[in-house]
């Protein structure tokens, strides 16, 4: 689920993913004390540890984000 989020396409096409208030790239991380609740969180630590997006599993981050890439 992507919170707030923002990307840039650059020249090959691609997209980077950013932080649409301090435009960071942020890091991977991951979640939740019990590996059944486990998730896969982006977090801008610029911004105050704000929630930029949270997954599931790493296949859900993947199809989500090529889904939100291909609006640009």
């Amino acid at each position: 689920m992507i919170h707030e989020l923002a990307a840039i396409k650059v020249k090959d096409g691609k997209a980077i993913f950013v932080c649409p208030t301090c435009k960071t790239v942020p890091p991977d991380a991951y979640g939740a004390h019990n590996k059944d609740e486990l998730v896969y969180v982006w977090i801008c630590w610029n911004c105050g540890g704000k929630t930029l997006a949270e997954w599931a599993t790493l296949a859900d981050k993947e199809k989500e984000l090529r889904e939100f890439a291909s609006h640009l």
